[in-house]
């Protein structure tokens, strides 16, 4: 940590206009990435400052961005602000991307596995879709059961993003209507390849 603190200190002596970063945190501990993060977002704000972030992780995305461009093979194949890149991922690259923000064990801000299968569907909730029991009430007024793999709820900026793999069982026309039940709710639904 004390290196990436010594080359932001460098970089900021010649007061640019734009500081680039360049996998800034990519062999850090958690603990330090945390701290490394604060420092740009700080530094950002006091000096007014524009902060480009090159980056594989997810997580300095969320935690650190305020817009986004995801490249595959040297060509931007979706970008908008973080906030509506987490509430609706277009490419396939992207959704990889959000489901690797994954953990073995339950730490704020990651998506916890209960199950090595991966489930049928990814279903995406934002804001107080996050805090309503959506599930609950698809289970009772569709006749649909809900294998739950696992889950998550994520902070972004000011606003929760929740996301849940599932597998969802009954009749097929249920299952159906209470997919576009969950897509009228603002839900995005994603079904896996399987």
């Amino acid at each position: 940590g004390q290196k990436q603190r010594v080359a932001i200190a460098r970089a900021l002596a010649c007061e640019p206009d734009i500081l680039f970063c360049d996998e800034a945190t990519s062999a850090l501990d958690p603990q330090t990435t945390r701290s490394i993060l604060g420092l740009i977002k700080d530094i950002q704000k006091k000096m007014n400052l524009t902060v480009l972030m090159i980056t594989h992780q997810m997580e300095v995305v969320r935690d650190c961005c305020d817009y986004v461009a995801v490249l595959n093979n040297g060509s931007i194949v979706e970008q908008d602000t973080v906030k509506n890149i987490f509430r609706n991922p277009r490419s396939e690259i992207t959704k990889d991307f959000l489901m690797h923000l994954v953990s073995t064990e339950a730490e704020p801000d990651s998506i916890f596995y209960w199950s090595k299968i991966p489930g049928r569907y990814v279903l995406r909730f934002a804001g107080e879709c996050t805090d309503s029991p959506v599930i609950s009430k698809l289970v009772r007024d569709y006749n649909v059961e809900f294998n739950i793999r696992g889950g998550g709820v994520q902070t972004v900026g000011d606003e929760n993003f929740g996301t849940l793999v599932c597998d969802i069982s009954g009749n097929p026309e249920k299952i159906t209507a209470a997919l576009d039940e969950l897509r009228r709710n603002n839900i995005m639904v994603t079904e896996a390849d399987l």
